[in-house]
């Protein structure tokens, strides 16, 4: 289980077909090139495929996922990372979104718009969304306090993810619309 403030380094992919014999070692080699972020080990670093693979009857199959979490390698990179720049970089998208669709006043407690051509919900908890749009930089004691705020005694938020930014659609709207021209 990964804690606040651990990192996660993956290397993902997709693929139309199946996954290729040579990808594994591919992903074990680029996942493997961080050594530490911020002096710290990563809690976790993997590679992913998602895939279709065709079986032998000739017919698409679902859906694989496959993942590759081999041995740290010798030859690998410490990263610095500017947090500050790392938080906004990570949650401006959704200030933007919660910014600029329809504006939705539930659930309390979040900056949340809607956007109906999409069948969309986007929003963020507002003491994450005053933290990005505010000037002060943001540290992990920062972000942790905004995270604390409405969060269950699990730690969990009872309305959104726990990373406070919140996405929601409805997939039976979502797959009504149409996407392409007759």
């Amino acid at each position: 289980m990964t804690l606040p403030g651990d990192w996660i380094v993956a290397e993902a992919k997709g693929r139309s077909n199946g996954m290729e014999s040579g990808l594994p070692s591919q992903l074990a080699a680029q996942k493997s090139m961080i050594k530490s972020i911020n002096g710290q080990k990563p809690a976790v670093a993997l590679g992913c495929v998602s895939s279709f693979p065709v079986p032998y009857s000739g017919v698409w199959d679902r859906l694989h996922v496959d993942v590759v979490d081999p041995p740290q390698e010798e030859v690998a990179v410490d990263i610095a990372v500017d947090l500050d720049l790392f938080w906004r970089a990570y949650y401006e998208p959704f200030v933007l979104a919660a910014s600029t669709g329809e504006a939705v006043v539930d659930p309390p407690g979040y900056v949340v718009s809607r956007f109906p051509g999409l069948g969309l919900r986007v929003g963020l908890r507002i003491s994450i969304y005053e933290l990005v749009v505010g000037s002060e930089p943001i540290t992990a004691d920062l972000l942790g306090s905004a995270l604390a705020e409405s969060t269950a005694d699990d730690g969990q938020d009872p309305i959104g993810r726990p990373d406070g930014t919140l996405v929601e659609t409805s997939w039976a709207e979502a797959l009504a619309i149409q996407d392409y021209d007759a």
